[in-house]
């Protein structure tokens, strides 16, 4: 099994009001959502986030996935590092939206 981190740029099907702290509302398109996970491929971990993505469409051209080893992730995602055999997701960030 290896790891991977995924950068995921998602397209809303439907756009979205957030409150941002300076700007007041805000309207959005999408988001980015970091995730870090097991697979045995990288096709393999490309399937395991595309179904967790249920709100919008992936954009891959904005998007990234990398094999990685666990200890060149920065701290606060390595803590988070699994050391189950098991497939699937072990790290997954916030959404950072964008207009």
């Amino acid at each position: 099994m290896k790891h991977y981190r995924c950068v995921l740029a998602v397209n809303l099907h439907s756009p979205l009001t957030v409150e941002d702290e300076e700007d007041g509302p805000l309207r959005v398109i999408g988001y980015f959502r970091v995730y870090a996970l097991k697979a045995a491929s990288a096709s393999a971990a490309q399937a395991v986030v595309m179904a967790e993505i249920r709100d919008g469409d992936i954009d891959w051209a904005d998007s990234s996935l990398e094999e990685v080893e666990l200890g060149e992730l920065p701290p606060e995602i390595r803590v988070h590092g699994s050391a189950s055999p098991q497939a699937g997701i072990w790290y997954q960030s916030g959404r950072t939206f964008f207009p």
